[in-house]
């Protein structure tokens, strides 16, 4: 009999800043971190023999948990990365569902979906069953492990239990290195448990998040962002105004920023603004809006425009020691109220 841990990846940057990853190359968040810590403590006394890797950093790092303490060396795959999402790789769950909610409900049900350079549910499930049971094959006999990502491995267990895509659409969903096992003996397999998060207790992800929970897999309510334009100057003029209002140092000069500037909505209503620059990150939410996990995702957006301007440091000079705390949370190094985070994709 071969035994097959299944194992999904750590938290990531799309996990936290609620944003579609797909096979965009991500970073694991200081949460994360302290995920794998817990995954390892886990693994020590069972006696992996071999650990196959998706080949995107999130997996690469959280595998580490596994195969660093048993002196193993992981071996990657491309085959067992995360469904491809082509034109919505990186962009937040709550623009895709504004610009094109159908393509997103289709996702969420693997329903007849495609869009421009993704992949279809059939492609992701024909690639990681057949890299599945050629793992096996290659390791009878043996105790492995698998890390891969949550839709790929929702898709492959719904495959491995026989099940349609309609089916699969209430299958669970695994939280962030959530563990399934799997006992192969020649062509059929049998689930052992699935989605199993016993070892992170109050590090799970799920816990903070509610849309798994839903029929529909519809995001949680957040911020979408919009580049400046003329039709939404006076947005930004309200913002600044209101930030002046509480007393906080003026904004950079946004003329000169046009092409990085992002303004968060809440439910089509101005929220706040992002200004990211290359020495630093200039950021802003109303007041009523903070204490409801939506700050994180200004954060997420300015990484996202730094990254794309070839960055790889993100800077804030905070106001006041609460919002350092609040940066440093969520894995930002602190000097004093400087903060700053490495968003290169070193392992």
């Amino acid at each position: 009999m071969t035994k097959i841990y299944l194992v999904r990846h750590a938290e990531a940057e799309g996990n936290l800043f609620r944003r579609a990853q797909g096979q965009f190359d991500g970073m694991i968040t200081a949460l994360g971190y302290r995920q794998i810590e817990q995954l390892r403590r886990r693994f020590l006394s069972i006696p992996i023999e071999a650990v196959y890797v998706s080949d995107l950093r999130r997996t690469q790092i959280t595998s580490s948990a596994i195969w660093q303490p048993k002196g193993l060396v992981p071996i990657l795959s491309s085959r067992l990365r995360e469904f491809g999402l082509g034109c919505w790789e990186n962009t937040p769950w709550t623009e895709w569902a504004a610009q094109d909610n159908d393509s997103l409900l289709r996702f969420n049900a693997l329903d007849h979906f495609s869009a421009e350079g993704s992949e279809t549910p059939e492609q992701v499930r024909e690639r990681i069953t057949t890299e599945f049971w050629r793992i096996a094959k290659e390791n009878e006999g043996r105790t492995i492990a698998i890390v891969s990502h949550g839709m790929a491995l929702r898709i492959l267990m719904g495959a491995l239990e026989g099940l349609s895509f309609a089916e699969m659409r209430t299958a669970p969903h695994g939280d962030n290195t959530a563990v399934s096992l799997v006992e192969v003996e020649g062509t059929s397999a049998r689930i052992v448990f699935r989605d199993d998060n016993s070892h992170l207790g109050e590090l799970s992800t799920f816990a903070k998040q509610a849309w798994w929970r839903n029929d529909t897999n519809a995001p949680d309510p957040a911020l979408r962002f919009r580049s400046l334009g003329g039709d939404n100057e006076c947005d930004l003029a309200a913002v600044l105004d209101a930030a002046r209002e509480e007393g906080l140092s003026p904004a950079p000069d946004t003329a000169a920023h046009t092409d990085t500037l992002r303004l968060a909505y809440w439910q089509d209503e101005v929220a706040g603004v992002v200004i990211p620059r290359s020495e630093d990150c200039w950021f802003y939410l109303l007041p009523h809006l903070r204490g409801k996990r939506q700050g994180i995702q200004l954060i997420g957006e300015g990484i996202a425009v730094l990254r794309r301007l070839g960055c790889d440091t993100i800077r804030c000079n905070c106001i006041s020691h609460s919002v350092a705390l609040y940066l440093a949370h969520y894995g930002f190094d602190r000097d004093g109220l400087t903060c700053s985070l490495k968003i290169d994709f070193s392992l």
